[in-house]
């Protein structure tokens, strides 16, 4: 089972593909068009909430796709009010001028996400060897991440667009010498070669502090223009799933389970048992931090996120794929492209939620 969201290259010329999309326009009163970037427990939280009778007089239709690229193209084209998807879009967004922003995150990557070193090497070795990373997506830039920490550029190795997936064989013939994975990839590279080394995860303390490994909440700018109430509603309802699965986590991973026809192990291992969080999947974000990241509640996000670190963790994504070249220059826009209103909206009326845990 896969920790993380695979999609294809991410180009200028790919990203404009979504204006030749039939635009359908979306009234007051219709039920809010979501689509899910793909089959994951923290974007099904929306339709536990659902069974759960939690839209509060909102009607929402689901659509699972086959990747995040493809709901910001439906989104940009009108077929589409909201796509859940990841952070790291946000500046890609920006670049190209999508008439939709970023409105919350929803979870974090918490150990699902590792960069694996071939036996025997250390960082100093990658200049001039070959990484592998499933390019236009974050573990493109998780590796770039990576390199940056021992001084290496993007430019410093050569790359390769390899899916964590059909890793093993190239690593074991020594083809690649650093590469992004997930489980059940890891482990399974760690059975056919022996002595792999783990040099980074996701829930590293300054990862997690920067918040760049995120999965979060878009909406179409007609739609927060036209439906603001729905708009809040909507992400009320989100984070009503959220306190209602954390309530009895069986039950609500149960549920997830069959929404999804994944096996609950399977469900319990991206989200965990205790309501929160899970070692080496995803910690799902309340609303409470969501506000908090997002600068409209007070007090720090989780993991010392700062206060409105949503921004801070784009622009540092936005430098990330200025330095894999797939962006040409930074954009003193980018905060357009993150809109918090809905947030606040429920800040302002008095709502709150959230979830903790203890180790």
């Amino acid at each position: 089972m896969s920790f993380v969201r695979n999609f294809h290259r991410m180009t200028t010329t790919a990203l404009a593909l979504g204006t030749v999309f039939f635009a359908q326009t979306a009234w007051a009163g219709d039920a809010i068009r979501v689509g899910f970037g793909t089959s994951w427990p923290t974007f099904t939280i929306l339709q536990l909430a659902e069974a759960q009778d939690k839209l509060d007089g909102i009607t929402i239709e689901v659509t699972v796709l086959d990747s995040p690229l493809t709901g910001y193209q439906m989104m940009a084209a009108g077929q589409l009010d909201v796509v859940y998807g990841t952070l790291d879009y946000v500046p890609i967004a920006a670049a190209n001028d999508l008439p939709f922003a970023l409105v919350s995150v929803l979870d974090i990557s918490y150990g699902a996400d590792q960069i694996v070193l071939a036996p025997g090497l250390t960082p100093a070795d990658l200049k001039g060897r070959t990484v592998a990373a499933t390019e236009g997506f974050m573990g493109e830039l998780f590796m770039t991440q990576y390199l940056a920490r021992h001084g290496l550029t993007a430019q410093d190795v050569t790359w390769q667009n390899i899916s964590p997936d059909q890793i093993t064989g190239p690593m074991v013939s020594g083809d690649i010498a650093a590469a992004y994975v997930y489980e059940p990839w890891t482990s399974a590279l760690e059975q056919a070669l022996p002595g792999v080394q783990r040099v980074l995860s996701s829930d590293d303390v300054a990862i997690l502090a920067a918040g760049t490994l995120q999965d979060a909440a878009f909406m179409s700018r007609t739609f927060l223009a036209s439906r603001p109430a729905d708009a809040a509603a909507l992400l009320k309802a989100h984070f009503d799933g959220v306190v209602a699965r954390a309530a009895d986590p069986v039950a609500g991973n149960a549920m997830i389970a069959t929404t999804l026809g994944w096996p609950e192990a399977d469900v319990t291992a991206v989200i965990g048992a205790n309501g929160k969080y899970a070692d080496g999947g995803v910690y799902v974000v309340d609303f409470d931090e969501a506000a908090r990241q997002c600068g409209v509640l007070a007090g720090a996000g989780p993991f010392g996120q700062t206060n409105g670190s949503i921004l801070t963790a784009a622009t540092a994504n936005e430098a990330g794929w200025i330095s894999r070249g797939t962006l040409k220059t930074a954009l003193p826009t980018l905060a357009h492209w993150i809109d918090c209103t809905p947030l606040k909206t429920l800040v302002d009326a008095g709502y709150r939620s959230s979830v903790s845990f203890e180790k």
